[in-house]
């Protein structure tokens, strides 16, 4: 079983008030992932949909303010959004590798209670 543990959750993290930048959210799941906390993953996860959106609309007004000729802002986005599609890629990858240990484990045990249901019933005789 994987170590629960207790790491320090942000302010961003608790309330609905206010939306982190994705470099906070990468950062975040890096250090959940990092300390196998799948409780504070999964908390952060509710993040993911409005930090990208609150992201996108920041990129288009910086591009906006800084000319139409200007696509930094939205490479740097793009950017960010690879990185975050690689975390997630991560997450996927160890969660798989999570699931197919507890197949495993789950099997086995499943293969003992078997057995011993077959000794209890020998045993009666």
């Amino acid at each position: 079983m994987l170590p629960v543990t207790h790491r320090k959750i942000d302010s961003w993290q608790l309330g609905e008030e206010a939306i982190p930048s994705l470099e906070q959210l990468m950062a975040a799941f890096d250090n959940a992932f990092s300390a196998k906390d799948w409780a504070t993953i999964n908390q952060l996860n509710d993040y993911t949909r409005p930090c990208i959106e609150a992201a996108a609309i920041a990129s288009q007004a910086t591009s906006l303010a800084a000319g139409d000729g200007s696509k930094t802002a939205v490479m740097h986005y793009e950017s960010q959004l690879r990185q975050l599609l690689s975390i997630y890629q991560a997450l996927q990858k160890q969660c798989i590798l999570e699931r197919d240990s507890v197949a495993e484990k789950l099997k086995a045990a499943q293969s003992a209670r078997a057995v011993s249901n077959q000794y209890l019933q020998h045993a009666k005789l």
